[in-house]
């Protein structure tokens, strides 16, 4: 799940090779993306995951981690890298990043509202990629308890519990971002490259690239 090192571990698979590797940032850049989705998020019918991924060779973070089954379904042959983390600090820094989102917001709002250009557009982007998030995550994950921690970390240790018990045996490594180079790169069956494990923020790399998208 998000929030658990997944953009250092997309960041790590595309400098080994296996990327480009889908994102929530890519919905975030390309709204149009959320259509291929929206029959799967709203129990409407399935997806085409080959056209979903078309061009890329991973997929970390939201949507794919909540239907890791059925793309596994689509590609048997995937490997399955279960991200965790301690669930109380998970929690944590989830709460933060809804705080951090909201102060980008306004943010974003005080930015748009000096410009007489584009600014309808991006607000309609970005309603339409908060109704997404909320049917998907909050509403869908988290049965719109998410604001009760025990409820929350219930559901984070069930989906962790459930990858553990149902992820093909030798296809599965169960991984910590502060693990390093050393377990991924046997799991993948790649040489460890010269150059550190990636390290990145989350908080901070979601609001300096949404910044990025709806600013530019």
């Amino acid at each position: 799940m998000g929030r658990t090192g997944t953009f250092s571990l997309k960041t790590a698979l595309e400098i080994l090779g296996f990327g480009p590797c889908y994102h929530m940032f890519d919905i975030i850049e390309e709204p149009q993306r959320i259509e291929q989705w929206s029959p799967l998020v709203r129990g409407e019918g399935s997806v085409d995951f080959g056209e979903v991924f078309d061009g890329y060779r991973a997929t970390v973070d939201w949507p794919g981690c909540y239907y890791w089954r059925a793309i596994l379904r689509r590609f048997p042959a995937a490997k399955v890298v279960l991200t965790t983390r301690n669930p109380d600090t998970w929690y944590r820094s989830m709460v933060e990043l809804v705080h951090v989102a909201e102060r980008t917001g306004y943010e974003l709002a005080a930015v748009l509202g000096s410009r007489r250009t584009s600014a309808a557009q991006t607000w309609q982007h970005m309603q339409r990629l908060d109704r997404f998030i909320t049917e998907l995550i909050w509403d869908g994950a988290f049965d719109g308890r998410f604001g009760d921690p025990e409820h929350a970390k219930a559901v984070f240790e069930r989906h962790n519990e459930s990858v553990c018990r149902s992820a093909p045996a030798g296809q599965l490594l169960i991984f910590t971002v502060t693990d390093g180079w050393g377990p991924l790169c046997e799991f993948l069956g790649v040489d460890i490259p010269d150059t550190p494990f990636p390290r990145l923020n989350d908080v901070e790399s979601y609001r300096a690239k949404v910044h990025e998208i709806f600013t530019r």
